[in-house]
């Protein structure tokens, strides 16, 4: 079955960037590569042709970077981890989908969120699609960056209500489902910076990391 062109104007960029960096010992929204903020880092690589938002705790507002988004997000409930984020953005986008990223992976680009939207048309018929990874012998699941429907608002909600706060718990719901990546894609699109030697090792090694969308 052919699959139709992506029309971006229907899918929202969500940027989940409300954490409190408790490792990193700074909120990661306010973390800079190679002197430039990581917001600005992953807006300029990503260069999303479609609507943007940046989601935020109430005491993280407006951080370096947020202006180049459309709108700014702040999650009302705090402690309830990125799924309420998930929920957050969902109840506030105005397009029928989602692509959500965290603002600790600097390596994501448009191409890998477009491979995810696609992926997504196949399967049109479920609520969200996650990445799975071949890691050597290990099989993973990467909740981000990941697709979502308005109507996996109830599910979302419903797993919040009774502290179920895994992402890549939805899973059990088959209305949820995960595919499986390219093998090419390089190991470090999947990047987390975590920690200060997370920082500097990205930073040391990947210096040039993100100038283009599709890089």
């Amino acid at each position: 079955m052919a699959i139709s062109p992506i029309d971006f104007s229907n899918v929202t960029l969500a940027v989940l960037a409300g954490g409190r960096g408790t490792r990193m010992g700074i909120p990661k929204v306010y973390l800079k590569l190679n002197g430039e903020p990581i917001l600005t880092h992953l807006f300029h690589r990503i260069q999303w042709p479609g609507p943007t938002m940046l989601m935020n705790a109430a005491n993280l507002a407006r951080p370096p970077g947020s202006e180049f988004f459309d709108r700014e997000v702040i999650d009302s409930v705090e402690g309830e981890g990125p799924l309420r984020g998930i929920l957050t953005a969902l109840e506030s986008m105005t397009t029928p989908l989602a692509v959500l990223i965290t603002v600790d992976m600097p390596c994501v680009n448009q191409r890998m969120l477009a491979w995810l939207l696609q992926e997504w048309m196949a399967r049109s018929e479920c609520d969200g699609l996650m990445c799975r990874m071949q890691r050597d012998a290990e099989t993973r699941i990467e909740p981000f960056p990941s697709v979502f429907s308005r109507s996996a608002m109830k599910a979302i909600s419903q797993r919040l209500l009774t502290g179920r706060r895994s992402v890549s718990g939805l899973l059990e719901d088959q209305r949820f489902v995960a595919a499986d990546v390219p093998a090419d894609w390089p190991r470090d699109v999947w990047l987390n910076v975590n920690t200060p030697a997370d920082l500097g090792s990205f930073i040391a090694t990947r210096p040039s990391c993100g100038q283009t969308g599709d890089s």
